[in-house]
Formats: structure tokens, C-alpha cells, sequence
């Protein structure tokens, strides 16, 4: 047995990890027999009442969890190859495309719960929610040239929520607002910039408060000025001030993603620099729409029409952080 007090700060934090990291592994392993077990009512064998008290003694899953993965294996009954990767995906993944996959994309849906992140899954499903529910019958490029995706302000959406230490003991209330676009970025851009501030991500009650107390205060957020030097003659990976400068007064700080209406963090060559060699068709996207795209999922939607094409002349007042390709 490891002897705990005699570790350092960093080797105590790799085995938390390390033992979290094998608790979900098997957490999840366990959470795939919860169906059989279920279906041949094992827990009356030995004595459990139900498969909720089974599951929450055995494995310490709770009640909601139990009733989800139940729901998502009746959804996967005739999808084996998304009934197998129970056990072996998170929950939440699997519910993304628990509303769409059907027996005929069995293999389909697999590959890609696989493949993408959480975050880009759901982009991926909303893309075609909305080309087959709003334009039925249409290909995917004239679905996709003519949907405007409608979305409302992440204030308490499908966004992780981040504990705060300090707001741990005040009860918490939802309450729903409705604010125009102009507004949901401005709210969505402080955010962001006080996650970089903090050096962590934050809430939106955080996020909420803390505006409110600098409001008050008459303070304003720590930001540095972009500067505009002049155009370098020599072209490497690296994107000019100016360049950044003439997308933050296009786009004014908005990620170029048609119907998105998040901050813009990093940069993409729609062309691809390697190809290239050059800054010329670029355009400011979020972390998500950012990583959809990389990873090529975007060309089967016809990337090229589903970008906004912004022709905006007033400067923003915020910069963004850029990761050039």
C-alpha cells in the first residue's frame, strides 16, 4: 500500500489521476452488465430489491445513471455496434446520438461516437437535425446553403458547469432571460476573457457575479492592445498583428461559423496553410466549429456555404486568442 503522506505535491496529483482515470474505466464496464442483470432479474436472486439499489451498492452508480443506460440500450436493441460500445463510451456521448441513430447508420453512428469528441458530436448531430427536419427531401449542400441554425444563450445550456469554492454553500436558481445576438456576445466574451484572466474555467453564475461586482466597481477587464505593425514580405506559420487586427474588425470578434454566435479563439486556413503557404483565405472560428472542421467533417456539409460572410466595418473592442494551423 502506497504510503500517502510521503509523496510530493506532483506525485500524489499522478496517482489521483491515475486511480480516477481506472475508477471510470471500470465504473463504465460495470454500467454495460446493468441491462442483463436487468433483463434476468439477478438482483432478486440476491436479494436486492431493485437494479437501482444493485447498481448504487455494487458500483456506487446512481439512480439517474441506472435509468439512462437502461433507456439507452432499449434505443440500441437493434444496433449492436452501438449496443457494444456500452460499456466502453461515456453515457453522455452515446445520448447525442441516442435521438437519431437508426438500425440502418448502426455502423455509421459507431464510428463516429468514436472518432469525434463530445463537443463535436453534438455539432455534428445538430447539422443534421436541422437539414432533415427544416428541408426535407434536399441533399445535404442545398439543406445546408439555406439553414440558419437558431440558438439561444448557453447562460444554462448543455455547457459543463464549473464549481466555484466560493459559491459552494448559496443554493442555486434558474431563471430563463432572452437578450438579442449583440448582447448573448458580449456575455459569452467576458466570459472567455475572464477564463483567460482566471487561468481556469469558470460558470456562468461566476461569471454573472463577477461582472456585476466590477460593474459596481467601475472596473474593466485586463486586455492587450493589438498592435499593427507592417506586412512582413516572408510567409511562415506564424499570423501577423495586421492580419489578426483586419479579422477582429471583419468578424468583430465572432466566430465565422454560420448561425454561431461565440467568440472567435482561434484561426483556420479554410484552405489549409500546408497547401498553400500562405494567410490569405482565413477566417477567426470557436474551439468547437474549430475543431469540427479540422478534423474534416465539415467537407461533407459544404464547409465553403456555411460560412457567414461578415462585412463589417466597425472595430471590435475585444481581441481573441489565435492558433495559427
Amino acid at each position: 500500500m502506497i504510503n500517502l503522506e510521503n509523496l510530493s505535491d506532483k506525485e500524489l496529483y499522478a496517482y489521483c489521476k491515475k486511480v480516477g482515470f481506472n475508477a471510470r474505466i471500470w465504473t463504465r464496464r460495470f454500467m454495460a452488465t446493468i441491462p442483463e442483470v436487468f433483463k434476468r432479474r439477478l438482483y432478486k436472486k440476491y436479494g436486492y430489491c431493485s437494479i437501482h439499489e444493485f447498481a448504487a451498492k455494487m458500483a456506487g452508480v446512481s439512480y439517474k445513471n441506472t435509468d439512462e443506460v437502461l433507456r439507452i440500450d432499449e434505443k440500441f436493441s437493434e444496433m449492436p455496434k452501438m449496443k457494444g460500445l456500452i460499456g466502453e463510451i461515456g453515457l453522455s456521448k452515446l445520448k447525442v446520438v441516442a435521438c437519431i441513430a437508426t438500425k440502418d447508420m448502426d455502423s455509421f453512428w459507431a464510428e463516429k461516437v468514436k472518432k469525434m469528441t463530445k463537443q463535436v458530436l453534438e455539432i455534428y448531430v445538430r447539422e443534421i437535425k436541422n437539414t432533415v427536419q427544416k428541408f426535407p427531401g434536399e441533399s445535404h449542400e442545398e439543406n445546408l446553403k439555406n439553414t440558419q441554425q437558431e440558438e439561444q444563450i448557453g447562460l444554462f445550456d448543455s455547457e459543463k458547469s464549473i464549481s466555484q469554492n466560493n459559491d459552494k454553500a448559496s443554493p442555486k436558481k434558474t431563471f430563463t432571460i432572452q437578450v438579442d445576438e449583440e448582447t448573448e456576445f458580449e456575455l459569452r466574451k467576458f466570459k472567455q476573457i475572464l477564463e483567460k484572466e482566471k487561468n481556469e474555467p469558470v460558470d456562468w453564475n461566476f461569471a454573472l457575479k463577477e461582472m456585476t461586482k466590477r460593474a459596481l466597481k467601475g472596473e474593466v477587464l485586463k486586455q492587450k492592445p493589438v498592435r499593427i505593425p507592417k506586412q512582413k514580405v516572408n510567409v511562415s506559420r506564424y499570423i501577423s498583428a495586421k492580419k489578426r487586427f483586419d479579422l477582429e474588425r471583419k468578424y468583430q470578434g465572432h466566430c465565422a461559423y454560420k448561425g454561431c454566435n461565440k467568440p472567435a479563439e482561434q484561426i483556420h486556413h479554410k484552405d489549409g496553410f500546408a497547401a498553400v503557404r500562405n494567410h490569405e483565405n482565413i477566417i477567426p472560428l470557436c474551439k468547437n466549429h474549430h475543431n469540427f472542421v479540422h478534423q474534416n467533417f465539415a467537407a461533407n456539409f459544404a464547409a465553403d456555404k456555411i460560412f457567414n460572410k461578415f462585412k463589417l466595418e466597425k472595430s471590435a473592442s475585444f481581441a481573441f486568442k489565435h492558433n495559427s494551423i
